[in-house]
């Protein structure tokens, strides 16, 4: 009988631990969204820390007269006090265009990050971070 109770008992604790670990994750969980353009084949890393967040390789779905593509990824990010840093890098035909930092806070409640046309920049490339809740 007491085997069968702390049996029991460490199921229970097991349970609680579980659903309090899966309550964490998901109230520390966000939601960003990658948008813009780029060449085809050109590979998109946002890291966080040293982690790979989302790896994003722009195909020719939608493809214009200047083989420029345009591409929409959505992926999550988790942030314990509000704060995240973002690593993003744009590697194109094993050459880094792009390797910068982002900072986002706790006012970006629906964050984006848009990358700006590659024939407008050149050799460069730009980005803009945006919130979604500002726009109508």
């Amino acid at each position: 009988m007491k085997i069968l109770s702390k049996r029991n008992f460490l199921i229970g604790v097991f349970l609680i631990l579980v659903t309090i670990v899966c309550f964490f994750t998901f109230s520390f969980k966000r939601k960003i969204f990658i948008i813009g353009f780029g060449y085809k084949n050109d590979i998109i890393i946002v890291r966080q820390s040293s982690f790979i967040l989302e790896k994003v390789k722009v195909d020719t779905n939608n493809v214009d007269s200047m083989h420029v593509c345009s591409f929409y990824e959505t992926f999550n990010y988790y942030t314990l006090n509000g704060r995240v840093t973002l690593n993003i890098e744009i590697d194109s035909a094993n050459h880094k265009l792009l390797d910068t930092l982002v900072l986002l806070t706790g006012k970006h409640e629906r964050p984006f990050i848009s990358f700006e046309k590659p024939t407008e920049t050149k050799f460069k490339r730009r980005l803009f971070i945006g919130n979604q809740t500002l726009i109508f």
